[in-house]
């Protein structure tokens, strides 16, 4: 158990030391046939795909990954 809440603490402190800080935030907009990972992968090329796809989601109060064509999202800027 100790282990267990030893792994939560210390992992989540690396994996904050290794992203960094947004700068601010962009509107961006869904383009036909693009998804989350897409708008990730083009915004932050150096991040972990999947943790801004979070922030994207958590940015915009989504509950899931639905998309449409058009849709304006927030986005989170790094510092580069």
């Amino acid at each position: 158990m100790a282990l267990v809440v030893f792994m939560m603490f210390f992992g989540g402190l690396v994996q904050q030391s290794a992203t960094p800080a947004t700068t601010g935030t962009a509107i961006v907009h869904v383009q036909s046939g693009e998804s989350l990972s897409d708008i990730a992968s083009r915004l932050a090329p150096e991040m972990p795909t999947a943790a801004v796809v979070d922030e994207i989601m958590e940015l915009n109060g989504m509950n899931n990954s639905a998309l449409s064509v058009g849709q304006s999202l927030l986005t989170p800027v790094y510092a580069r």
